[in-house]
């Protein structure tokens, strides 16, 4: 550099440098002067905005990115660090937008596609993500060669809740039971083709595959609350007369993760947060088979005979948002 300063790639190299180090400013200082000495290298200006990202300097990416774009428009990295930008600020629609234009220009890229279903999955764009997960399936496919297909995980995941969302729950199942297939030790495949056999009232099919989620995640709440929703079912005769519900589920598996501390007692309570009428002692009992002994006696002692709402209920319902009595 002191030979010829005006030699970018001594820049690039030093910030490379500084980045290994930690010195992430110095780092990104250097990045940036190896741009401004040769604006052509797009390597250059990724590497400043990728330490941005890391740093979660976002605003400060996209503010460096969009002025190069109509210069770099052809280039699929562009598009898809965009696009990474604004998932992080959960901008979604713009992020499918920007995978989109990545995924033109370079089909082949890896984890675009995955990148985009999903981004158009949690924009609530059902029918774009199911035409894409689509495609990307059919490309699978088409490059197997004759050898075994594998599509990956979040391509068929996206592709059945899409399904489901639409009210396609006939063939979510299908796709949710190929999901299972291929990935028979990832819990979101059974929790889905248990939740799309519960729409379809296929007990038997919800109850193996609530069955296998226990056994994966034991400390997981949805297992059990979807245990004690067939076994619910089974013992009251169907829908209509069903208190357990499965969005209350969710948001127990949420409290659960963000409560990791009292994570057996919301366990039980994904079970019982249906309300306050008591579903009956052996139904509790089926969906808490195996659990923690002294939550399962409180659990039915605090339910039974509709004695009022104790300790342990009453701190679930209210961290689950629920009216506690």
């Amino acid at each position: 550099m002191e030979c010829d300063p005006s030699l970018a790639e001594a820049y690039y190299y030093r910030g490379v440098v500084h980045q290994r180090w930690g010195a992430a400013d110095r780092a990104i200082e250097d990045y940036l002067k190896a741009s401004e000495l040769d604006p052509e290298r797009i390597a250059y200006l990724l590497a400043a905005a990728e330490m941005m990202v890391t740093g979660r300097r976002l605003d400060e990416a996209r503010d460096l990115l969009l002025p190069k774009l109509a210069y770099f428009e052809h280039n699929a990295a562009v598009h898809e660090l965009l696009g990474d930008i604004a998932s992080l600020q959960e901008n979604h629609r713009a992020a499918a937008r920007s995978y989109e234009r990545s995924m033109m220009i370079d089909p082949e890229a890896p984890l675009v596609g995955e990148k985009a279903v999903g981004s158009m999955f949690r924009a609530g764009e059902w029918q774009r993500c199911l035409e894409a997960a689509r495609r990307l399936r059919v490309r699978a496919m088409e490059g197997a060669d004759g050898r075994l297909v594998v599509v990956p995980a979040d391509i068929l995941r996206h592709e059945g809740r899409s399904l489901a969302m639409l009210g396609r729950y006939q063939e979510a199942r299908g796709v949710f039971a190929e999901y299972a297939r291929q990935y028979p030790e990832d819990t979101e495949a059974w929790r889905d083709l248990a939740t799309a056999s519960l729409a379809l009232d296929e007990l038997y099919r919800a109850q193996w595959a609530a069955e296998r989620l226990v056994t994966l995640a034991r400390d997981e709440p949805a297992g059990y609350t979807l245990r004690g929703i067939v076994a619910e079912r089974a013992h009251f005769g169907g829908l209509k007369v069903a208190v357990f519900k499965v969005p209350r589920c969710v948001r127990c598996d949420r409290l659960q993760r963000e409560q990791r501390e009292q994570a057996p007692q919301h366990r039980a309570h994904g079970v019982i947060l249906g309300g306050r009428r008591s579903p009956r002692r052996s139904v509790i009992r089926i969906a808490l088979g195996g659990g923690d002994r002294e939550v399962d006696e409180r659990v039915l002692h605090d339910q039974d005979g509709g004695k009022p709402v104790g300790a342990r209920s009453r701190l679930a319902l209210q961290l689950a948002g629920d009216p506690v009595p």
